[in-house]
Order: structure tokens, then sequence, then C-alpha cells
């Protein structure tokens, strides 16, 4: 009966450690015309990058907007972007200016992976169609609040999952050796 317990010790152990992480392919492999890309996003400004909060899926990245020109009016912006990718150019850098394309979702703002964001000294196409679209900012932030990783609840419940088959175990071994 100890060997049966000690397999289903390993095995819920071996299902914690080797439990697969999800992986998902980026559908943009062509990026959208000025026009277009204009149209899709919610948001787009010229930011400076003030402040990178890391996180293990998202990065929250602080940015002091230096021109709106759709869905921004603030002159400061807290927006997520995905840790390891950011959008096609990478998570944004600390001190860096870029031309972002943003999305608002229901957590606030956020610089999706397929985002045509970019540093503005790539960005002479960008700022020449944006031009004249330039829109006020007043002083006021845009707050995001910080959102729980969905991974973070899988891996919470696969622990919680792995403990009560370990406990359920440890109880049939204790009350059939009670028994004998």
């Amino acid at each position: 009966m100890v060997l049966n317990l000690k397999k289903i010790v390993s095995f819920c152990l071996m299902l914690l450690f080797l439990a697969p992480t999800p992986t998902f392919a980026l559908s943009c492999a062509q990026l959208p015309s000025m026009d277009k890309a204009y149209e899709t996003y919610d948001g787009v400004i010229i930011g400076q990058v003030n402040k990178v909060n890391f996180g293990q899926e998202n990065n929250q990245i602080t940015v002091n907007v230096i021109k709106s020109f759709k869905g921004v009016q603030s002159t400061k912006l807290v927006m997520s972007e995905n840790a390891t990718w950011g959008a096609l150019n990478g998570p944004s850098e600390l001190g860096q200016e870029y031309v972002f394309f943003l999305k608002h979702r229901d957590i606030g703002w956020e610089n999706p992976l397929c985002s045509p964001s970019t540093k503005v000294a790539d960005a002479s196409q960008e700022l020449a169609f944006l031009e004249s679209k330039e829109i006020p900012l007043t002083s006021s932030s845009v707050i995001l609040p910080i959102n729980p990783s969905p991974m973070r609840w899988a891996v919470f419940g696969l622990v919680a999952v792995s403990i009560a088959v370990v406990g359920l175990g440890l109880l049939r071994y204790m009350n059939k050796r009670n028994k004998s």
C-alpha cells in the first residue's frame, strides 16, 4: 500500500511540474495600411515610456503622452503589453518615444501584439499620415487596473487539485492502515 501512495504522490508532482504551457501563433503577418490602422485602433499617440513594471505575461507601461491623434486626451497613460513580444517592435523600452496604436479593453489600454506601434525614429510614414489628426491633451491620468493572469489561475487550480488528490490518497491510506 505504501508503494501505491508513493506512486500517487509522484504522479501528482509530475503533473504539477510537467503541465504544458499554452503557446499561440501570431496572426499578423502583414501590417495594415495607415488608413486601416487608424480606423482599427481605439487610441493613437506619440508617447515616451516613463516606467515599466515587469510582469510574467504582461508588462504595465507608464507613458508620458506627447501628442494624441485618436482616443486619448490625458498627458499620462498606463497600458499593458505582452512581456515577451510587446507589439511587433518588442517590449517597450524605458525612455524611448513610440507611436503607439492602442486598443481599449475592459481593463484599460493595451498595446496589442499585432499593433503597428513603432519607435518615433522609425515612423516617418506614420507621422506624415497623422500630422493633421492631432487632438488636444488634458492633464488627467488614465490608470490601468492590474489584471490577474489567467495562467496564474490555471496553475493555482492545478496545485489545488494535486493537493486534494494527495490528501485523499493519504486519508485512504490512513483509514486502511487503522482498520488493519
